[in-house]
């Protein structure tokens, strides 16, 4: 019969602690749960092993004129669920236990006296730091601190991710692009500074010992023991980038098509598209060059270097944008142009996708693969 030993519970506006701890003769374990919520309008992780996901700066968009009550969100260290657990577990069979208590000889140094013991970790992820990577001509250079616009009813968490391709860049990242877009130039975009909504995966730990002493005399004890850390080999994943915020665009081009840009179009589908080289080519370059140069907003005229309205790149991604050839898109359309110049300043190695192992970049993980170790040790 369980005896509860202790309960221990504190409630908070923000957060929550659950202790439980029990006992039966050879069988204890202590559970605990915590709820919590971190909110500031300004933060940076540190170096604590189980919130090194985001070792991040969270700039927020004040350093552009924004208000500083915008940048108000959950901290880029903020964990929000965390369950806990210890198993300690004298197996009953054996001298002096409850089942066979009066085993000698042989048959209890092979099968009496074991002990198992383990301890258990679940965490939510940390949340979701996202920017575009340019001032938007808000600033010079690229703050790191101008969000993107937030596509509403599109999920946050890309429905295309797989577990059969899930690390690396050349994967569906975890987080979806076609949930956002570049905000209007010279404005910044409503995502809030970290997203609570859109976390990295819930990791689990798990270790477990096995072991057995021998009493040798009052002083001495030997004991045989084996240590699984990571028993279930769950792997840790952790942003693919840990230098930089996650960047999902930079600044298109506003250029009219080059030579170059043309020739890999066309490359892409030579047997529906014109070379270059060709009337019909080169008539069509013209075609898709004076479609550009009809939206140029340069007071300077036609001829002047392109300045394409503020909106234009306010454009809608489709689902597995991440996977498409920036060439598969027809950029004979203004829809299909605007995504193809897009694609070019999309930046799949500084966002979104999964990694386990230290890397390029420092990505430093506390993913500790599976291992097993045996050890014989003498106490005296």
């Amino acid at each position: 019969m369980f005896n509860k030993l202790k309960t221990k519970k504190y409630l908070t506006r923000h957060g929550g602690y659950i202790s439980i701890r029990r006992r039966v003769s050879s069988l204890s374990f202590t559970t605990n749960y915590i709820f919590a919520k971190s909110l500031d309008d300004a933060s940076d992780s540190g170096g604590v092993r189980f919130v090194d996901f985001n070792m991040v700066r969270s700039n927020g968009q004040v350093m552009a004129g924004g208000a500083r009550s915008l940048d108000r969100s959950v901290s880029t260290f903020d964990i929000k669920h965390v369950l806990n657990g210890t198993i300690l577990w004298d197996v009953p069979v054996g001298r002096g236990r409850q089942f066979l208590p009066q085993m000698r000889g042989w048959l209890d140094h092979v099968i009496g006296g074991w002990s198992v013991n383990g301890v258990g970790r679940i965490q939510t992820g940390t949340p979701l730091v996202i920017v575009i990577r340019d001032g938007n001509q808000l600033a010079a250079g690229n703050l790191r601190a101008i969000r993107p616009n937030l596509v509403p009813g599109v999920p946050l968490l890309n429905p295309l991710w797989s577990r059969d391709c899930s690390i690396g860049q050349g994967c569906e990242p975890w987080f979806n692009p076609a949930a956002f877009t570049r905000p209007v130039k010279g404005e910044l975009g409503n995502a809030p500074r970290t997203l609570d909504g859109a976390r990295w995966p819930t990791m689990h730990l798990f270790d477990l010992s096995i072991q057995k002493n021998w009493q040798l005399s009052e002083s001495k004890r030997f004991q045989l023991r084996m240590d699984a850390i990571n028993v279930f080999n769950h792997p840790v994943f952790q942003c693919g980038r840990d230098s930089d915020n996650g960047e999902v665009f930079a600044a298109p081009s506003e250029a009219v098509i080059s030579n170059a840009d043309y020739d890999a179009w066309r490359n892409y589908s030579p047997s529906t598209r014109p070379a270059r080289s060709t009337p019909e080519g080169a008539a069509l370059l013209t075609q898709i060059n004076n479609m550009i140069r009809s939206y140029n907003t340069n007071p300077a005229g036609q001829a002047a270097a392109m300045v394409l309205p503020k909106d234009f790149f306010v454009v809608t991604l489709p689902q597995g944008f991440h996977s498409m050839n920036v060439n598969s898109f027809d950029i004979t359309t203004l829809d299909g142009l605007k995504l193809f110049r897009t694609k070019q300043a999309y930046t799949p190695d500084r966002w979104g996708y999964l990694g386990v192992t230290k890397g390029a970049g420092s990505l430093i993980s506390p993913y500790t693969p599976r291992f097993i170790q045996f050890a014989l040790k003498l106490y005296f």
